[in-house]
């Protein structure tokens, strides 16, 4: 299937479509919510900004936080603390 020069060239394109409509999708929703991110083209992770959203500019407010989206919304995203980010509030 991969050696389908063809079917290679329209599945990346087709893909890379998809993930920049569902990153407009993501961008917007949480904008329209007052969550930001960072400003990117499309891929399949996002920077999202909820340093505000913090009860202190701490690591532990991070999981704090991390715990209540996990157990309260039902919705697992990686703390930024996970990806080695240097400022808390980053998921």
């Amino acid at each position: 299937m991969l050696s389908d020069k063809k079917f290679t060239k329209n599945y990346i394109s087709e893909n890379q479509k998809r993930l920049k409509q569902r990153q407009k999708k993501l961008v917007s929703g949480l904008k329209k919510v007052g969550i930001s991110c960072l400003k990117s083209n499309a891929g399949l992770f996002c920077w999202v900004d909820m340093r505000h959203l913090l009860s202190s500019n701490t690591f532990e407010a991070e999981i704090d936080l991390w715990k209540k989206i996990v157990y309260d919304v039902k919705l697992n995203i990686s703390p930024g603390s996970s990806c080695h980010c240097i400022e808390p509030g980053w998921f």
